[in-house]
């Protein structure tokens, strides 16, 4: 369990000019034990691998990676227009690349950006696919296709707190801060109500 939380901002150089804390519980799934043996799979539903998938992803260092994309395979195979199941493919390629290409681009970044324009051509109108998608442009330097990104998926609507972290990212390499920081401050503003399971 997290009883507090520390939001701050930095400036490139590391100097950080902006902080605040915030009594925020969080309560933490504990781990649980996933198995890629293919039969199971067939016994359970989308839902359910995305579910599994998603706590190997956020739970994980990369050594389950490859049981959290069989889940999500799987339900692509099932349903080829479950778009959070490209979301989570383009995520495992950011958190398990260490590759760049001889341009400086990340080939976990190129990945996971072709995944995501897979996942818009599903559904133009869903905000998770453009949050990820603008961080991918964020992190490949690319500022304004990043912006238009967070735009669009807050004309959309969502309440997910990445949509602000990551557009603040994006600002703050930019090093437009001051919009960064109002950025930011809307995810202070728009914190969900903690849900205590």
């Amino acid at each position: 369990t997290t009883n507090k939380v520390k939001v701050s901002i930095s400036k490139n150089n590391g100097d950080e000019f902006f902080k605040k804390y915030l009594d925020l519980e969080l309560n933490w799934p504990s781990k649980i034990t996933t198995s890629s043996n293919d039969s199971s799979l067939l016994q359970e539903s989308n839902d359910e691998l995305l579910y599994k998938a998603i706590e190997i992803i956020d739970g994980n260092d990369g050594d389950e990676y490859i049981v959290a994309k069989k889940y999500l395979e799987r339900i692509i195979f099932n349903d080829p227009k479950y778009v959070q199941a490209y979301i989570e493919l383009a995520r495992i390629a950011m958190k398990s690349d260490s590759k760049f290409t001889e341009h400086g681009l990340s080939q976990g970044a190129l990945e996971a950006e072709r995944i995501l324009k897979t996942a818009l051509t599903i559904d133009k109108n869903y905000a998770n696919s453009y949050i990820l998608y603008g961080y991918v442009m964020a992190v490949q330097n690319k500022p304004e296709q990043a912006i238009a990104a967070f735009k669009r998926a807050q004309q959309i609507g969502t309440l997910n707190l990445w949509l602000y972290s990551n557009w603040g990212l994006a600002l703050k390499n930019a090093e437009r801060y001051d919009e960064a920081i109002q950025i930011y401050s809307q995810a202070l503003i728009n914190i969900p109500t903690p849900v205590t399971p």
